[in-house]
């Protein structure tokens, strides 16, 4: 449901309307604090590093298995995204025409192939669809 609800209104809204800074702070916190563990993984080494504020027995106990510098971390994120916003509020407004964009060459990419297939139909000819023609949903 997620997911799907940022799709629908990723190219209409600006980030700051769906994305709550907690969520947007507590994201920055997760790739910071599985970011070493992920690339040693990735990079197939033998020595796995772990999770800079969490511990094995996570959501079972109070704080979900954070630390109390994980927590704090949390907390100076929070307010740093917090001053970002008010510190770059064009930021929202550039991410939304570049969405805006995207998703009108994507129309009209849809548009081109619809139009394609109709000229094809009137000479005759009938086009084969594919696996890798974008769906026109």
């Amino acid at each position: 449901v997620g997911a799907t609800a940022v799709e629908q209104v990723k190219s209409v809204r600006s980030p700051t309307e769906w994305l709550s800074r907690s969520l947007e702070a507590f994201s920055l916190l997760c790739m910071e604090n599985y970011f070493d563990m992920i690339k040693t993984q990735v990079g197939n080494k033998s020595c796995v590093s772990k999770p800079l504020w969490t511990a094995d027995g996570r959501g079972k106990r109070k704080n979900q298995g954070w630390s109390q510098e994980g927590i704090r971390r949390y907390n100076v994120l929070c307010k740093a995204v917090k001053r970002d916003r008010e510190a770059f509020p064009v930021e929202d407004e550039i991410y939304l025409n570049t969405k805006r964009e995207e998703k009108q060459a994507v129309e009209m990419e849809k548009l081109r192939r619809r139009q394609e297939r109709t000229d094809l139909r009137e000479q005759g000819l009938e086009a084969a669809d594919d696996d890798f023609s974008m769906s026109e949903s």
